[in-house]
């Protein structure tokens, strides 16, 4: 009887509502240091064990027990933020933010490669010398002493050629202070592949490739640049962006 009693009591505990590990939804957010959506895998480990999901459209689920845990982010571009320690409650749901931090650019010391135009004078010289024989033969008369050959010199001539001095385009990728930021995307907000020519009415002062969309520029004096991207599909578009002294301009170019 005693015994039919304790499994009587193991049943009801086993069925009771509410005695079941509490649960909660929880909701990720990924947004890049722009504020703009991004995709990733996010990790969240902790007392009820470790989740993971990756985003579509920025935003994952995941169901998890009540307690503490430690999130963690992998990105699709720019740097993970650092790790973030929440706590899930028994029911309901949660909703995460996680915002990227952007790439961090490191400036190369030394100076970008100048071509210079080399002036090499080239002289020709010419000179010429005519020489006349006289010869006077008699069968009577002695040899008459050889009359002295004349003799004409050309003057040489000095000819300098000026080969033009090549115009540098230079390289704005490297440097020591970082000035832009930049991406290149489509209309339809995916990263593209172009190169950037950085210009001013009296000329080019130089240009940059992105890569995976994402470029910085260096060394490039404050003032107001017309910027022309033209992507590997050979579509083109320019900007005007005004650089200040002091401050890294974040630009965004959008090609068709």
């Amino acid at each position: 009887m005693r015994l039919a009693t304790v499994v009587a009591l193991l049943l009801a505990t086993a069925l009771t509502p509410g005695l079941a590990a509490a649960q909660a939804s929880v909701q990720f957010r990924l947004t890049d240091s722009a504020g703009r959506p991004v995709d990733g895998r996010v990790t969240m480990a902790g007392q009820g064990g470790t989740l993971a999901c990756a985003t579509t459209a920025s935003r994952c689920t995941v169901t998890a027990t009540a307690g503490s845990y430690t999130v963690t982010v992998a990105p699709v571009r720019e740097s993970a933020p650092a790790a973030r320690s929440v706590t899930v409650p028994a029911s309901g749901a949660l909703t995460i933010a996680l915002t990227m931090r952007a790439a961090t650019a490191t400036a190369l010391v030394g100076s970008p490669a100048i071509r210079t135009g080399v002036r090499t004078p080239v002289t020709t010289s010419t000179t010429s010398t005519a020489i006349r024989t006289a010869t006077r033969t008699s069968t009577t008369s002695p040899t008459p002493t050889p009359t002295p050959t004349p003799t004409a010199t050309a003057t040489a001539t000095r000819v300098t050629t000026t080969v033009p001095t090549a115009t540098a385009v230079r390289a704005l990728g490297t440097g020591r202070v970082l000035v832009v930021q930049g991406s290149v995307m489509d209309t339809a907000g995916r990263p593209v592949d172009a190169t950037i020519t950085v210009s001013t009415p009296s000329g080019v002062v130089g240009s940059v490739t992105s890569t995976a969309g994402r470029f910085s520029m260096f060394d490039v004096a404050p003032g107001t640049y017309t910027f022309a991207s033209r992507s590997t599909r050979g579509t083109m578009a320019s900007m005007t962006v005004t650089l200040t002294a002091g401050t890294v301009a974040r630009v965004t170019a959008r090609v068709p």
